[in-house]
């Protein structure tokens, strides 16, 4: 799924995702709304989401099963729609938000071309996923035969675009790229396809952030196991598909370190090292190739002697060798974990490190306003609809806090940062703020809920993100959220407080402008705390 999200193709390989081959005569738009009739119905894959899994934070309309009588036309506008390309499974299209003509990329999939467990697993790890270079599920809608899954859309196509790359900038890319797998590699998933149409580019063309997509063969796993090969079949693509999936052995995480070893490969060299896999091939002591009934784990794990004179003649230094050879090794259990990897000679210096005080401040004084649940539910919302290059000093500041590129933060890690920039925080003050950052009670502050304490007062208030943000709340796209939409988010009596406070006209429906003065009001606030200086 979401296989490359760019532009390419000429119209006469358009397919449906429900399997049929379009004529070339067919529109784009023609294609998207197409739908074969079927003698029976399905069962909603919103009714198989453990929701319960998911963080609070990110329940903006994302958990609950759409209406159904809900369509993907009702927020976004599919005609005319883009054609971006061709997956496994189903089709991606450009669409634009009704209300603000903001670009996504909307995933076309057949629920009979998929298995049920294959679509519920992804869209469940969509759902639960939070990190700055994972790509982010704004909406999804169902219907009796398709799920649309709508993200981001990037703008500045994909990894393969980038190969090759100067050294300085492969390793830039190539770090955001593995905190991504440490992220979802720490909480036990497995992504099995990773390659690089499977990492797009957003953001500013010149330095672009990477985004992992593509979570359809992605495998987790269950609560509690320690098997550490718990995998079986083959997955992915065959020309980064690690050995031990390609031969039919047990497997397990590594298998990701193999691929990002293929994609720094070609990151480095503009080369795929096995256009054709690597079933057959196992290294001998003397760099060549073995037959298939070798045993890797006897052997020693060189690279062939062409790929190693590859590297050396793109120019890449011995931390960048050693890196690569420990990367694409033969034997599983000899390949470093995505964290050695990032702590590896090579990428020790790609590192954020520049703390942006104002994202400090913004940060404690949202913790200061002490906003309403209806305003933290619409403020999370807003972060949802942020663009890349609009985020960027707040992601940069996030990355340089999380020292161990876990993917969260720790009250240690955010007590330091302020310290770090002589910000006055004591021990209670501290606790306070984690506290409000804390929303899940984990102990850590996800990348989400970072981001919408740390907005800019003025990004909050405008136009353009309110709109964006009330189409996760205002499901019946009538242009006022309703008390029973706001219930559904914030609970019975917090949306009856909201309609008391902000309910002007006394509709009992919170319309745009009564939501704006809501926002303006607290972002007002939130300015003036950031500019006091009791916050530092």
């Amino acid at each position: 799924l979401f296989t490359c999200c760019v532009p390419y193709g000429p119209r006469d390989h358009l397919r449906t995702s429900m399997g049929g081959v379009l004529a070339a005569s067919m529109s784009p738009h023609d294609c998207l709304s197409f739908v074969r009739c079927r003698p029976r119905r399905e069962r909603k894959i919103s009714k198989d989401l453990d929701s319960c899994g998911v963080p609070p934070s990110l329940r903006i309309n994302l958990t609950k099963a759409p209406d159904p009588y809900r369509e993907l036309k009702t927020t976004y506008d599919t005609s005319p729609v883009a054609f971006l390309g061709q997956g496994s499974y189903g089709s991606v299209y450009r669409v634009s938000c009704k209300s603000t003509g903001c670009s996504r990329a909307v995933k076309q999939v057949d629920k009979q071309a998929v298995g049920r467990e294959q679509l519920r697993t992804e869209l469940q790890l969509l759902l639960e996923l939070d990190h700055p270079h994972i790509i982010r599920l704004n909406h999804w809608f169902e219907d009796e035969y398709s799920v649309y899954l709508v993200t981001e859309y990037a703008t500045c196509g994909d990894l393969l675009s980038r190969c090759p790359s100067p050294e300085p900038e492969a390793a830039r890319l190539f770090a955001q790229l593995l905190r991504a797998v440490r992220y979802f590699h720490d909480r036990g998933i497995a992504h099995r396809d990773l390659k690089c149409p499977n990492c797009l580019l957003t953001g500013d063309a010149d330095k672009p952030t990477v985004k992992v997509i593509d979570f359809g063969v992605a495998m987790a796993q269950s609560t509690g196991g320690v098997d550490e090969k718990w995998l079986r079949g083959r997955a992915g693509t065959l020309a980064y598909m690690a050995p031990e999936v390609n031969s039919g052995r047990e497997y397990g995480l590594k298998c990701d370190i193999w691929s990002a070893g293929i994609i720094l490969f070609m990151l480095i060299t503009g080369k795929q090292p096995f256009p054709n896999g690597c079933l057959e091939q196992v290294p001998s002591s003397r760099g060549g190739c073995l037959g298939r009934r070798a045993r890797p784990e006897k052997r020693s794990m060189k690279l062939p002697r062409h790929l190693v004179q590859l590297v050396s003649k793109a120019g890449a230094g011995r931390p960048l060798q050693d890196l690569l050879l420990r990367m694409l090794c033969w034997d599983p259990e000899a390949r470093p974990e995505a964290g050695g990897v990032l702590r590896s000679p090579w990428l020790a210096s790609i590192r954020e490190s520049m703390i942006d005080r104002k994202t400090l401040r913004r940060v404690r004084a949202w913790s200061l306003s002490d906003a309403s649940p209806m305003r933290q539910a619409v403020a999370t919302a807003e972060a949802h609809t942020m663009q890349d290059d609009e985020v960027a000093d707040i992601r940069s500041t996030f990355q340089a806090i999380d020292s161990e590129e876990r993917g969260y933060l720790s009250m240690a890690a955010i007590g330091a940062a302020f310290r770090t920039c002589d910000i006055s925080l004591g021990d209670d003050e501290l606790a306070s703020l984690f506290d409000a950052l804390d929303r899940e009670r984990s102990g850590q502050v996800a990348w989400t809920d970072w981001l919408t304490a740390a907005l800019n007062p003025h990004a909050m208030a405008s136009e353009k993100h309110l709109r964006l943000a009330l189409t996760y709340i205002d499901v019946n796209n009538t242009g006022a959220v309703t008390l029973a939409e706001l219930s559904s988010i914030l609970g019975r009596s917090c949306a009856e407080a909201a309609f008391v406070r902000w309910d002007a006209d006394g509709d009992r429906k919170l319309n745009f402008e009564e939501v704006k003065a809501a926002m303006e009001d607290i972002a007002a606030l939130k300015a003036q705390l950031a500019q006091s200086p009791k916050v530092g």
